[in-house]
């Protein structure tokens, strides 16, 4: 029955177009949201670093053990904007320029990452060959001008019966391996300056210019690495998880930008788990939500909430009208069921010092999956909606 529902679903698909003018959506209660219309506070315009700059540091590329890495970045000019652990033990911390670290354990046998760890493991083999090679000469040596063999042509023991089949044991493969700490280093520099890595294990130090083609320069005999761009500006925060953005200009020439705000459960703590504690892979704490950022042709400033947090949302899209409104929609799951949501945000100005934000609007309530939504404005700044309905 199940896997008939699921064909008749996809048999079944349908694109809805619903030429829908934000003026004329019907008034339904919003779920999951603040459906009072409210005001919005001024927002703060980001700073956003003159020479940005983006280094990835590896640290214990070569540790056979968890072992501590404690240090500290340093800049002959310019400023650390921030260092974000993209990889480490769950009990690795960054303090500013500071670090303590280890590596993290990853499930299964080491696998080759680059050429480097390639060409050691052709040596490697290379000089097992030769050494079984030399083994095996060295018994035909022995076996020639020793005695006759105390094994018979079957090659068992005298005494002993043959045991067909038998062969040894091969070790268990490892059940982890370590993979290097990785920190992404994000400065505001010009690309003449020098910085130092001082650590517990060695120091070492690097011009930015020599690392900021992208190529990989190593260090402290191949325990480090560094590698270098000049940087994208980072609008959205390091702990989240930030996806579909949307834009859309106003008439006044100010950018708005729409997008998805995931916020993590707690990491996974790999050593727990391996001691039978299951219960944190239980997901909790995680959820979406929607957030909307203005550019004014100076600069960004910091985001607006749309809806609140917790929440499962889809794609959000974004379309100005003629008044300047900013609308908003997007798909979200309530109870199991995927609907469209509208909101609409009104700049300041108008003889109102302050931005507001109106009701949030529910648009379809079918049993069915309403998703993939996009708006549109016309030439007299109507602004329309389509999206995909599965029946």
């Amino acid at each position: 029955m199940k896997c008939c529902r699921f064909a008749s679903w996809v048999l079944g698909l349908s694109i809805a177009v619903a030429l829908l003018l934000f003026a004329a959506l019907p008034q339904r209660q919003g779920a999951g949201h603040e459906d009072d219309a409210k005001e919005t506070e001024p927002r703060p315009a980001i700073e956003l670093p003159e020479r940005p700059i983006e280094l990835m540091i590896e640290l214990g590329r070569e540790d056979e053990e968890q072992v501590r890495w404690i240090g500290e970045l340093k800049l002959s000019e310019g400023s650390v904007l921030e260092v974000d652990l993209v990889q480490a033990s769950a009990d690795s911390k960054v303090e500013g320029a500071t670090f303590n670290v280890r590596t993290a354990r990853r499930n299964g046998a080491r696998p080759a990452q680059n050429e480097r760890q390639n060409r050691r493991a052709r040596q490697a083999a290379r000089q097992q060959n030769r050494a079984a090679r030399q083994q095996a000469r060295q018994k035909q040596q022995q076996a020639a001008t020793d005695q006759p063999s105390k094994k018979d042509a079957a090659g068992t023991d005298k005494g002993k019966p043959n045991q067909p089949g038998k062969t040894e044991k091969e070790p268990a493969p490892p059940q982890f391996h370590l993979v290097p700490v990785r920190m992404r280093v994000t400065l505001d520099a010009p690309v003449s300056a020098t910085m130092t890595v001082s650590t517990n294990r060695g120091a070492f130090e690097f011009k930015l210019e020599d690392v900021t083609s992208g190529d990989e320069e190593e260090y402290l005999d191949g325990q480090a690495s560094v590698s270098g761009e000049l940087a994208a500006t980072r609008l959205t925060g390091s702990k989240t998880e930030d996806d579909f953005p949307a834009m859309a200009k106003t008439p006044d020439g100010s950018i708005w930008l729409v997008y998805v705000e995931y916020t993590p459960g707690p990491p996974l703590v790999f050593e727990r788990i391996v001691e039978g504690n299951f219960d944190l892979l239980e997901p909790h704490g995680h959820g979406d939500r929607i957030r909307l950022m203005q550019y004014d042709g100076q600069a960004w400033h910091a985001p607006i909430d749309v809806t609140e947090s917790g929440l499962d949302v889809w794609r959000p899209a974004i379309a100005v009208d003629g008044r300047g409104d900013v609308c908003l929609a997007w798909a979200q799951s309530v109870d199991g069921n995927w609907d469209i949501y509208t909101r609409r945000f009104t700049p300041p100005g108008r003889g109102m010092p302050r931005g507001k934000l109106s009701a949030t609007e529910r648009v379809t309530d079918a049993p069915d999956t309403d998703y993939n939504v996009q708006l549109v404005s016309d030439p007299v700044g109507q602004v329309w909606a389509t999206w995909q309905a599965w029946r």
